[in-house]
């Protein structure tokens, strides 16, 4: 709790060069609940944007027990096969998407995304 705010700060150096310095910024990001991303230079920028920009997610299995936790954009343990809920904690409030189908032999890859008025997802 950052403030009042359930509140998470992670934060992105660029091409920072002293240890020292990154050691304090990543200690700030700590205490704020976040990350320190050391972008060293132009090429590892961006994934260092996505990551700082990544959403926290829960995987539910169909009772609601929460079987796995991550960060979008980032790899999670394999689910067997089933149907699963995928909450996204946004900044705006929770997005919960229902009945993820993940299929024997089928990709691991859950892919959310905006399809008219509604969060979709399909498995890769």
């Amino acid at each position: 709790m950052l403030g009042g705010f359930d509140a998470r700060i992670d934060i992105v150096g660029f091409a920072l060069a002293d240890a020292a310095d990154k050691a304090e910024i990543a200690r700030v990001a700590q205490t704020a609940g976040g990350r320190f991303h050391d972008a060293q230079n132009r090429d590892t920028l961006a994934s260092s944007i996505a990551a700082a920009l990544a959403m926290p997610f829960d995987v539910l299995d169909s009772r609601g027990r929460k079987l796995e936790i991550g960060l979008t954009g980032q790899p999670i343990e394999a689910l067997y096969q089933g149907n699963y809920s995928v909450v996204v904690h946004t900044a705006r409030g929770d997005v919960t998407v229902r009945d993820v189908r993940i299929d024997e032999g089928a990709g691991r890859h859950i892919v959310l995304f905006r399809e008219a008025d509604s969060i979709r997802s399909r498995v890769e």
